[in-house]
């Protein structure tokens, strides 16, 4: 067998055999998509305390708005200690909270304890050196 039929004999096998793989591959895929969907934390959790996931998923978000305001107050407090706010002004701001727009967390995903900080919360640090440096000042 010539050399030439050799490297030809060789990169058809190669191609039947990535061909295969693919196949299988696909089908492997498309048989996961019709299984049904891995359970989640919440939903795992729910079927423990047998209480619907709605019900459950209702729960968690009105706990993680009584956390982040709470955080909230913590901070404000730091800040009124440390002298860098006067109690009037965070109430003001603490009122404030409680009445804002709801646009501004699609403003500023991410910030104030919205979804985009991935657990974190707003703090000095932040405030110096991160999301405060980028917004507008009035002048």
């Amino acid at each position: 067998m010539s050399k030439k039929a050799k490297v030809l004999v060789s990169v058809l096998v190669a191609v039947v055999l990535l061909v295969v793989a693919g196949t299988a591959t696909v089908m492997a895929a498309s048989d996961n998509q019709t299984a049904a969907p891995p359970k989640t934390l919440q939903n795992r959790l729910a079927g423990k305390l047998g209480i619907p996931e709605d019900k459950l998923t209702t729960a968690m978000k009105e706990v993680k708005v009584e956390l982040r305001d709470e955080a909230l107050g913590r901070f404000l407090d730091k800040a009124v200690e440390k002298g860098r706010i006067t109690a009037e002004e965070a109430t003001q701001i603490k009122t404030w909270w409680q009445t804002r727009p709801a646009a501004v967390d699609k403003l500023f995903p991410g910030a104030f304890g919205a979804p985009g900080l991935r657990g974190r919360q707003v703090g000095p640090e932040m405030m110096r050196g991160g999301m405060m440096k980028k917004l507008p000042r009035n002048r």
